[in-house]
């Protein structure tokens, strides 16, 4: 309980916003020509995004906390200092019992019993400062910006690592995948979804032999949800030129449009007997939705699920376009993003392709 207590104290907890504002900060930062960036400048760009120069602190501690060793990280110093509280009064009398060991007692019988309360609460006073959380102002030293992405990074995996516990838990209320539970009442869970569209099928599919047609398309689909299913998701529908599947979580749905977009040439090469090579875009998206007991899947019907559409329909062949609920888990899974020019329903997206730098 105080382990966890402390956890509370001294970390970051999850919120939408929070990590939305996160992403949009490692963002800025990536799209910046500066090689090293102060505390005061990080400061002033995360203002800019929304975030408190508290929460840069904190970030920026965190990576000076990161790089020290193991034992001298705040959580085991804590754990030094509980046990120095808890045992460290016996120093006194251990050490009156080693000048009467070394026949000192007479001579120095205060001094060594005070010294010895002087070292207990001095070293207790010194591991208590040293396990404190993130100061008021921290050092305005240079630091790279690699550094810098890279430690909000580590800042949104932590984040995100709360929010898939929460996605989780809601998956044990919710139920099993088949049927959405079977609690007689509605019930929400998060999920995230992932819409992808083939690129000019019609234009493919014109003038070729109809057997040219079917062949490559049918283990399209089928390459797809072997995808999606290895990533931990289901195709909830696939109709037209179009597939949507459904994710616990959103690093799950990214990772899952990565491998389509980096595979999508060797499937080309071992299927695709046509003219034109398959190409694809694929949109991603996360929220709550509500459902009943027994709702299938392809049943559906929520604005998450069109969200994701319109950030597919945004994306360009080759392309992965994210809403910005999404954008922690992207930067995690993808190493970069380039933030749209306009807002899709009145919503920041991000866009990533594959093979970019």
């Amino acid at each position: 309980m105080l382990r966890h207590r402390e956890a509370v104290e001294s970390e970051p907890r999850y919120d939408a916003a929070t990590l939305q504002k996160v992403a949009a900060l490692a963002a800025r930062l990536q799209s910046r020509h500066e090689e090293t960036l102060t505390a005061q400048e990080m400061e002033s760009i995360g203002a800019e995004v929304g975030l408190e120069p508290a929460f840069i602190r904190q970030a920026l501690w965190q990576l000076t906390r990161e790089k020290r060793p193991a034992s001298l990280r705040p959580q085991n110093l804590r754990a030094i200092a509980r046990a120095w509280w808890g045992a460290g009064w016996a120093i006194p009398f251990i050490g009156l019992l080693l000048l009467d060991a070394l026949g000192l007692h007479e001579l120095l019988p205060a001094i060594g019993f005070f010294l010895g309360w002087a070292l207990y609460i001095g070293g207790g006073i010194l591991l208590g400062s040293w396990s404190a959380g993130p100061p008021e102002t921290v050092d305005d030293q240079p630091v790279s910006r690699a550094t810098l992405v890279d430690a909000l990074f580590t800042l949104q995996h932590d984040l995100e690592g709360q929010k898939v516990h929460r996605a989780s838990l809601s998956m044990k209320v919710a139920g099993s995948w088949g049927t959405w539970g079977t609690l007689s009442t509605p019930t929400t869970a998060q999920r995230a979804f992932l819409s992808v569209d083939f690129v000019g099928a019609s234009e493919m599919k014109r003038g070729a032999p109809e057997l040219a047609v079917e062949y490559p398309f049918g283990p399209f689909q089928a390459w797809v949800e072997e995808i999606v299913r290895g990533c931990g998701g289901e195709m909830q529908s696939a109709t037209g030129d179009g597939i949507m599947s459904i994710f616990p979580d959103d690093t799950s749905a990214v990772r899952a449009a990565r491998q389509l977009q980096e595979r999508l040439g060797q499937f080309n090469a071992a299927h695709n007997r046509l003219p034109n090579p398959f190409q694809i875009r694929c949109g991603v998206s996360a929220g709550e939705i509500a459902f009943k007991a027994g709702t299938l899947w392809d049943r559906l019907n929520n604005p998450v699920i069109d969200r994701a559409v319109a950030l597919q329909k945004r994306a360009a062949p080759g392309d992965i376009v994210v809403g910005s609920e999404v954008a922690g888990a992207a930067l995690l899974e993808l190493g970069n993003l380039s933030p749209l020019p306009e807002r899709i329903a009145g919503e920041p997206a991000f866009s990533w392709r594959a093979g970019a730098p």
